[in-house]
């Protein structure tokens, strides 16, 4: 945590809200024909069984997203918001106290929908609106006690230039601040969370905010950003590693320390909380396989480490695709556990990849893979069937784990060296996470022909040999990329490709790109290897060999 003097009333807030989860798409989801309240965009109705999972998931505060949009009436009847709505979203909201969470209440999808519209003038129905909301919402829960906290607008932006926008944010929040201060109840002194101009980390947009928050002289403001990574790996657009370059020498962990370190400076220096109200993975909002796994759980492990570190309040997004409300469990274990680790420790894991991809299988002198222990000891090496024999199929040498050639003759003859078998290795330290290191007997992937047309999603039949797809390039004749973000020159995973169990599809995102002439994809494997497939575009037509 970040030393000053003495802690704020601020930081002491953020320090008893811990760290938090997103109820999201639920009462922020809305349906255009017919609405179907929380159940708008596929989630089911919110139980008391899924906030004490969440609870016992180790989060200490919530944040329930609400949108109004076509859920509150026009200016004829003054903006009213619909009671039943409301009223169903304040049982969650009391339940929520209930289990014992500080709460959230934050305006979500009007943002985008109707309020980027505004023309920064009080006489518009837009502003008007906006000022009606805060004016139920701070009647409705001004006598609810102080860990009910408000959050002014969702991910703010304009259609104006950027300059003007921050202008018309600090309106909206002075606007929002003076309603709740001026309601009466507990609201005098209702914890208030303002965002940047699109939650965003530029040093412009915190300095902004910062000079808003000195300028209300009330010690009951937290400030608040979201934080979802660096794009290109976030989204996964070829660069797939937590530690990888991405230029210069610029990582995604170092930018992660970078922007961390800024907001710090700009407010926890100086006295004022801060929220991550948002974090996770972008990748993560088309399919869990967008990005690498083992990668995905180190950015987990450290971001939730070095939150703690400078006193931030962490709050994971979750429309529905991490934690299941069916079953209330996680949809994939190792997921939640790191993170449910990681908010009270660390975590080891492999420095590299926590796959190796075995061409040999009898490495001469054995294998070494170097790990991050994180202050840890190893203690036991184990499979799904057996433990290893410490000193005779495993050492520690230094923080390298080094695997025995006696381990991979008993190994294949375990296995006979079977291509695409993967051999699961379990690493249990002294604290955190236990780590899942892969050995896969792999040899070189086979591409095969196809066709296909432009504008439609292409699959190429794929053996892939104990292969993992990391990447693909796409350069025509002349050269020049192919993509989507040409800038970044590789294909988005889950928007222009996707790997299957037995292809790589080509999707119409990039394909809808292609016209006459002859493209070469680059295609890069986890395993280090890599294949050049060509194709041939006609008349619409695509041959791929």
């Amino acid at each position: 945590m970040t030393q000053i003097k003495e802690k704020t009333l601020s930081l002491r807030y953020v320090d008893a809200m811990g760290h938090g989860w997103n109820l999201g798409n639920s009462f922020d989801s809305f349906h255009k024909e017919e609405d179907k309240e929380e159940l708008s965009w596929g989630n089911p109705r919110v139980t008391k069984e899924l906030l004490q999972t969440v609870k016992k998931k180790g989060f200490k505060n919530i944040r329930l997203p609400l949108t109004v949009h076509m859920r509150i009436d026009g200016p004829e009847n003054d903006f009213t918001i619909n009671e039943s709505f409301l009223n169903r979203y304040e049982e969650a909201v009391k339940e929520s106290l209930e289990e014992g969470f500080y709460v959230m209440i934050n305006i979500h999808h009007d943002s985008v929908t109707w309020l980027k519209e505004w023309n920064g003038q009080n006489d518009s129905d837009r502003y008007k609106k906006y000022v009606r909301i805060w004016e139920q919402l701070s009647e409705r829960f001004k006598d609810y006690d102080e860990r009910v906290m408000f959050e002014s607008i969702n991910e703010p932006q304009f259609d104006v230039e950027e300059s003007v926008g921050i202008q018309y944010l600090e309106k909206l929040n002075d606007t929002f601040y003076h309603i709740v201060r001026q309601s009466g109840g507990n609201n005098g002194t209702r914890m208030l969370v303002l965002p940047t101009l699109l939650t965003n980390d530029s040093q412009n947009k915190l300095d902004a905010l910062y000079e808003q928050i000195v300028g209300f002289d009330d010690p009951y403001i937290l400030a608040t950003v979201h934080y979802y990574s660096v794009w290109v790996y976030s989204a996964n657009i070829g660069k797939t590693r937590f530690d990888q370059t991405l230029w210069e020498d610029v990582t995604p962990r170092t930018s992660l320390v970078e922007v961390f370190d800024r907001v710090t400076e700009t407010f926890i220096d100086k006295g004022i909380g801060v929220v991550i109200g948002e974090y996770g993975l972008l990748g993560y909002d088309k399919s869990e396989s967008a990005n690498q796994f083992g990668e995905t759980l180190k950015y987990l492990e450290y971001i939730n480490y070095y939150a703690n570190k400078k006193g931030m309040s962490l709050i994971l997004w979750d429309n529905g695709q991490h934690l299941n409300r069916y079953e209330y469990e996680w949809y994939l274990p190792r997921f939640g556990e790191i993170i449910e680790r990681s908010m009270k420790e660390r975590s080891a894991y492999s420095k590299g990849l926590d796959t190796e991809y075995l061409t040999d299988p009898l490495p001469e002198e054995g294998l070494a893979i170097p790990l991050v222990l994180n202050g840890h000891i190893l203690e036991e090496v184990r499979t799904h069937s057996r433990e290893l024999i410490k000193g005779k199929e495993y050492t520690l040498e230094g923080e390298a784990l080094h695997l025995s050639e006696s381990f991979f003759k008993q190994l294949y003859e375990e296995t006979l060296g079977e291509i695409g078998l993967t051999v699961t290795l379990i690493l249990t330290f002294s604290g955190g996470a236990d780590w899942y290191h892969h050995l896969i007997y792999s040899d070189k992937p086979v591409l095969k022909e196809t066709v296909g047309k432009v504008g439609a999603a292409v699959q190429i039949p794929t053996v892939f040999n104990g292969n993992h797809l990391e990447s693909l390039m796409v350069k025509d004749s002349n050269n020049e990329s192919v993509a989507n973000n040409k800038e970044l020159e590789y294909l988005q995973h889950s928007l222009e490709f996707k790997p299957a169990e037995e292809s790589i599809y080509l999707l119409p995102d990039f394909t809808s790109q292609l016209q006459d002439g002859d493209y070469t994809i680059h295609v890069t494997f986890f395993s280090g290897m890599r294949v050049l497939y060509q194709l041939h575009v006609k008349n619409g037509e695509i041959k791929g060999k």
